[in-house]
């Protein structure tokens, strides 16, 4: 099974695949916020940050986290819902 969330303009995107990026971290942002882009889109936990590592966003086929971040919007900072 998936798991998924929304982008800031209400679209969906399904996680498809992720791992524990660093699990001792404690953010000061909101959980869901963005706070990495490279390879891997890094989202912030309540403890610890998640890497989405391939995503499928709506309407579209799955793809590697990197490429997604070429072709799409998103920006550090921004909350998934």
């Amino acid at each position: 099974p998936l798991s998924f969330t929304h982008l800031p303009n209400g679209s969906l995107l399904k996680v498809y695949a992720a791992r524990v990026y660093d699990q001792d971290k404690m953010h000061t942002v909101a959980p869901g916020t963005v706070v990495g882009l490279d390879s891997e889109i890094l989202v912030a936990c309540g403890k610890g940050t998640l890497a989405l590592t391939q995503v499928i966003p709506e309407g579209k086929k799955r793809m590697g986290a990197a490429d997604y971040i070429r072709g799409r919007k998103l920006n550090i900072g921004d909350v998934l819902s």
